[in-house]
């Protein structure tokens, strides 16, 4: 009897998700023409299309081409309708309609579901005027064509002219007339290349529709150029300036950039500064990495294009600069070294020609903490080798602005060193509960990293760590800014130094001591008040020593626990007199809380 059930449970189950499946029903219409726009209703069954979610598409087969609907609106749970605009560039055969529903991820497919038929008249270009114009001219195109829908509604018409020689001119301000005829401008620059320029028309009914040699640009002796270049040679390792002189040219700030090239490659101006359409000048700086040689002079004009004079400046060869000499040659992990870097024909200084050092060695680079340009041939480096860092030879590369590049292989070698050294100095090494100080701590033998050594106090299995990241003030010497509250306990701490990977850890077993606070005493600077004088004659005083904003309640009780006086020191106060001349003379108890924690001491009235 139960397995009964289950196959009736498994049946009912079936029959409900097939009854349930998304399905589409039909198309309509279930034809069309190129060159035809047309709505295409799509109804389903379970589908439940949603507006910006669902979306239909024709395809050709599983695989073939498809396609997409310009604008779709989805009108209940079961239909949608889809714009469609078809050209001359849709293969004509049937299509398969599909749908997605953001709702489930399958695809619905109503196979064979529409015909695209080829139309009878394919969209030519006929003719179009001018037939011929000027480099550098504005001119009106008029364009007719046969079997065209340049009117049609919704259809955007985009017009260009483009030779086989790269150059492209956009037409705009396009004027429609009819389906039969447009007009549209065109911005001739005189940068174009001559010659004759295909036309081109393009919308979604007609496709992309070509009028070969529609016009003939004609070049009337106002093509640009450049007709001087000042100076027109330059050595390696020299910075100058160079003056462009043009003709017929429209050299525009922001737009124009001058550069050198030819086949070992491109120098780019530092910098450049339009004077005029005709003028214009570049700051070259020529380093030895740039090849000698002949180069082509350019200004690139990304609006309107290139104009080039061909071999119109060299680079002529000069003495190389090398590094001759390293000093020290070597180094061991965990050290910190300055090297004396000695080169020759280099002129090295600290405003426009500053060098930068690194050393390298397979995939590690190692970078200088510290830079000095001691004459223009001479740098000081200092480098810290980590107990990370590879081992073995390694490569000294100097670059400057001027220069360029300056290697010296296996130049400095790096032993192997034992990770070691220790903390030797604690200051201060003591501090109540309750207080914030900034703890120094010194090391030997050992390196500090900003950045990688971080500074705690521990003890047992309770670590305190700064309220701020670690400082790194030297190589030996670090601080951290600690707050001790009230909670944390009393006792000697382990002053731990964490060298992260790249450095041991360093441990002054017990060398801090936190201390119960006692913030009652009259000559102690470790208290939090002063309270003064015991005996009393009078007045007596309480004064902050340690700056907190803690409120600190006073009572003074006789022998037998009476209370007789009570008055507080707020947070905004930082000393206080309270005036105890009605209390007669004897011995009593003072009693100073604050928060939750009571001090008690003796008080004598004189």
């Amino acid at each position: 009897m139960k397995t009964k059930t289950i196959s009736l449970s498994i049946i009912i189950l079936l029959l409900t998700t097939a009854i349930n499946a998304q399905t589409l029903i039909s198309v309509d219409p279930s034809s069309g023409s190129q060159c035809q726009k047309l709505a295409i209703t799509l109804t389903g069954e379970n589908t439940n299309f949603y507006q910006a979610t669902s979306t239909m598409w024709l395809q050709d087969g599983e695989f073939g081409n498809f396609i997409l609907p310009s604008s779709q609106t989805v009108l209940s749970e079961t239909q949608l309708v889809a714009e469609f605009c078809f050209s001359p560039a849709d293969d004509a055969t049937t299509y398969d309609a599909h749908a997605f529903n953001g709702i489930n991820v399958d695809q619905m497919v109503l196979e064979n579901a529409f015909e695209l038929m080829t139309v009878e008249n394919l969209p030519v270009l006929a003719t179009s005027s001018p037939s011929t114009a000027n480099l550098g001219e504005t001119i009106t195109l008029s364009v007719t064509g046969n079997y065209t829908h340049f009117a049609t509604g919704g259809v955007t018409n985009n017009i260009m002219l483009y030779s086989s020689e790269g150059g492209v001119i956009y037409g705009y301000n396009i004027n429609v007339s009819d389906n039969l005829h447009l007009e549209a401008d065109f911005e001739i620059s005189s940068y174009k290349p001559e010659g004759y320029y295909d036309l081109r028309v393009s919308n979604c009914l007609d496709a992309d529709i070509v009028l070969q040699n529609a016009i003939n640009l004609i070049d009337t002796g106002g093509s640009p150029e450049i007709v001087s270049v000042e100076p027109n040679t330059a050595s390696q390792g020299e910075q100058l300036t160079i003056t462009i002189t043009g003709q017929n040219t429209e050299f525009q700030q922001g737009s124009s950039m001058l550069v050198l090239e030819n086949n070992t490659g491109t120098i780019y101006s530092e910098s450049h500064t339009v004077i005029n359409d005709t003028l214009m000048y570049g700051n070259f700086n020529f380093t030895f990495n740039h090849t000698p040689g002949i180069y082509d002079v350019t200004v690139t004009n990304w609006n309107l294009g290139d104009v080039t004079l061909v071999d119109g400046f060299t680079i002529s060869p000069s003495i190389q600069p090398v590094i001759s000499e390293v000093t020290p040659n070597n180094a061991s992990q965990g050290t910190a070294v300055y090297f004396t870097i000695k080169t020759e024909n280099t002129t090295y200084n600290s405003s426009d020609n500053l060098p930068y050092v690194i050393l390298h060695q397979e995939w590690e680079e190692l970078y200088p903490k510290e830079i000095n340009v001691i004459d223009s041939v001479t740098i000081e480096a200092k480098f810290i080798f980590s107990y990370s860092n590879q081992s073995g030879y390694k490569t000294i590369t100097v670059s400057s602005p001027y220069e360029g590049s300056l290697s010296l292989e296996n130049a400095i070698f790096v032993t192997e060193a034992e990770p070691g050294g220790s903390i030797s100095k604690v200051v201060p090494d003591t501090a109540i509960q309750g207080e914030s100080i900034s703890i120094s701590v010194s090391g030997k033998d050992i390196i500090f990293m900003q950045g990688t050594s971080s500074l705690s106090l521990s003890k047992d299995n309770f670590t305190i760590s700064p309220t701020t990241n670690t400082i790194v003030l030297s190589d030996s010497t670090l601080s951290g800014q600690f707050s001790f509250l009230q909670t944390f306990p009393a006792g000697k701490y382990d002053v731990v130094v964490n060298g992260d990977y790249a450095w041991p850890d360093v441990v002054l077993s017990e060398g801090f001591e936190l201390k119960l606070f006692n913030f009652l005493e009259e000559k102690s600077f470790n208290s939090f008040l002063s309270v003064y004088p015991n005996p009393c004659r009078g007045n007596l005083n309480i004064k902050r020593i340690i700056n907190n904003a803690e409120v600190f309640t006073i009572q003074i009780y006789n022998i037998d626990g009476k209370l007789l006086f009570e008055d507080k020191l707020l947070k905004n106060q930082d000393e206080a007199s309270f005036d105890l001349s009605f209390l007669p003379k004897g011995s009593y108890i003072l009693n100073v809380i604050m928060n939750d924690a009571k001090q008690s001491s003796n008080l004598i009235i004189q």
